[in-house]
Order: C-alpha cells, then structure tokens, then sequence
C-alpha cells in the first residue's frame, strides 16, 4: 500500500547547483535574495534544510565527488580539474562505493538528471580515444551515471563554461 511505502521510503530531492549561493533562495536568503523562489521554498519548508554545510572544493568536479562518495576529494587525486564537454576522463572507479548505490541497496530507485560532470566513456565514431569531434552521439554511453548506482539517468556530460 502507497502510505506504507512512503513511510519506509520518504522521498529524497537531492539538488546540487553550481555557482548558487546561501542567499540566492529565499528560504534560506530572506531578504538578501533578490528573487521570487517559491518552487525551492515549498520544498525547504515540507523537507529538511542543511543550513552549516560546507564546500569540499570551489569547483564543480571535486564538489560532486565528495557528495556522491562521501570523501574528500583530494583522497582520489582530484583538484580543480576539468575540461569541456566532460571531456575530463572518468574522475572514479565502477567500483566506488556511491550514496545512489547505498539508497539502491536501501530499496530506493534512483535517477541521475541534469550536470554530470564526473566524466563519461562515450563511443565513437572511429574507435579511438573520444574527443571532441569523434564522439558517436547515436549510441548509448559506456560508462555514465547508471554504472555508479543510478537506475536511471538523463544527464549532460559535462559543461560549456570550463
């Protein structure tokens, strides 16, 4: 039965943004923010708000590895790396142990939607290594979201700003 379930499954929105600060949702920012965000306040009010968080690193690729792993990022050998399109190579092992894969473990679906960024293998055309020209778009990735514990995934590789 669905209230059952709920019970035993709350569910999770977990939403990180690049370049959002403390202040920019009216929640958390009052009279600071500067603009209407009542799609986010409605969820900080029905939900949990984390308000003494800290950035593991001032860029995307290594916040997204602590988050998704639970350790800091410098114990993978990652700084501020990056490149464009997600061309970065892929910043973990198959392997690792991932906060999808604890909630999958939990009984949870999963799903993986916007910004990647932790790196993809992508086919390509002609069999060699993938860069920014070669990359067969028709095909499904090789390595992406759902080989980390994600059962579904809807992702941009990468960004256009690095």
């Amino acid at each position: 039965d669905r209230a059952s379930a709920a019970d035993k499954f709350p569910n999770i929105v977990f939403i990180l943004a690049d370049d959002l600060g403390y202040g920019d949702i009216k929640s958390f920012g009052r009279e600071r923010c500067q603009l209407e965000t009542p799609n986010f306040d409605l969820l900080a009010k029905g939900g949990v708000r984390f308000t003494n968080a800290h950035a593991s690193a001032s860029v995307c690729v290594p916040s997204r590895i602590a988050i998704l792993t639970g350790r800091y990022p410098f114990r993978f050998g990652r700084g501020a790396n990056g490149g464009p399109w997600g061309f970065i190579g892929l910043q973990l092992k198959k392997t690792q142990f991932t906060i999808a894969r604890m909630l999958r473990e939990a009984g949870y679906r999963t799903a993986c939607i916007g910004k990647w960024h932790l790196g993809t293998a992508m086919p390509t055309k002609d069999g060699k290594v993938q860069g920014l020209t070669n990359v067969d778009y028709t095909k499904p990735l090789l390595v992406g979201p759902n080989d980390y514990g994600f059962d579904e995934s809807f992702i941009l590789p990468g960004s256009l700003d690095m």
